[in-house]
């Protein structure tokens, strides 16, 4: 069994060898929720406005797409609106903390640092 703890993620991963199969137990403190929203964004270095396309969202952190290249440690304002009346637009500032290609985008994690 193999244990993988992220203590500012607030996560734990246990891998557990079953019969030959993998088991992976996640287990977080603000589960992930797939969210399929259209995100609009600030970046600060230059203050340009960018669209993207969220994908998943938890209390701590967002993954979203988009056609521009972010780095780790790039600040950027988010405005995430679902189009639904029943949710107003969340508005936050992020951190980025990984940025991986994804066909012709890239696929962005952030770290909420304040919502607002």
């Amino acid at each position: 069994m193999v244990i993988y703890i992220n203590k500012a993620a607030d996560f734990c991963i246990t891998i557990k060898e079953d019969m030959g199969m993998l088991n992976v137990i996640e287990k977080r403190k603000y589960p992930r929720v797939t969210i399929n929203a259209d995100v609009t964004y600030t970046r600060s270095r230059d203050n340009g406005q960018y669209a993207g396309f969220c994908k998943n969202l938890s209390h701590t952190g967002i993954l979203f797409v988009t056609e521009q290249l972010l780095s780790p440690g790039d600040a950027v304002v988010i405005t995430l609106d679902t189009k639904s009346s029943n949710f107003t637009p969340l508005k936050a500032r992020i951190e980025i903390v990984r940025t991986e290609p994804s066909e012709d985008r890239y696929a962005v994690a952030g770290k909420i640092v304040e919502y607002q």
